[in-house]
């Protein structure tokens, strides 16, 4: 497990508030781009576009990142990307 000295925090953080680092931030995007290579065997390549959804509010940046992280091959001539957001009542 690594320690408070192996990770740099922003300046509103103050490492009296962290009690314990679970993951570096290389380790998590390690493993991001080891999903993304998980999802992209599974899929290979395809004749439909991949289509991918976030559902998790403040799960963004990390979507961003795992879409990123993929590399499927479609037929499609080219990549289209639409963002719309879905509020609750």
């Amino acid at each position: 497990m690594p320690s408070k000295t192996d990770v740099k925090f922003p300046g509103f953080v103050s490492t009296d508030e962290i009690e314990e680092v679970l993951f570096t931030e290389a380790d998590l995007r390690a493993r991001v781009l080891e999903m993304g290579a998980e999802i992209s065997k599974a899929y290979g390549p395809l004749d439909k576009p991949l289509i991918v959804i976030c559902t998790l509010k403040g799960a963004a940046t990390f979507f961003a990142d795992l879409v990123r992280a993929l590399y499927v091959s479609t037929r499609q001539p080219s990549t289209h990307i639409s963002h719309s957001r879905l509020i609750s009542t």
